[in-house]
């Protein structure tokens, strides 16, 4: 019996360290998302350098839509037809 009630407060205690670690975790990562970033003082990393280093990870996103869906717009890379269209 006594061996039983060790067991509850060992699972006790991890589970409430695990949930004050959480905690903090989730406080860091709302600080993070939270805080604007000035991007501009970044360079632009083109695709082109990442293909040295994940040249897998390169071939497998170029062969998705994802490569065309992050370019500039532009009349040759927005296909449809926008003309007399309105939002509701």
């Amino acid at each position: 019996m006594k061996k039983q009630w060790q067991n509850i407060f060992i699972i006790g205690g991890l589970i409430g360290l695990g949930a004050i670690i959480l905690f903090f975790a989730v406080q860091q990562v709302r600080g993070e998302i939270s805080t604007p970033v000035d991007l501009s003082r970044f360079p632009y990393a083109q695709s082109t350098s990442c293909v040295t280093c994940h040249p897998g990870r390169y071939e497998t996103w170029h062969q998705t839509f994802h490569r065309t869906m992050t370019q500039r717009a532009s009349d040759e890379s927005v296909v449809g037809d926008f003309d007399n269209a309105s939002f509701a």
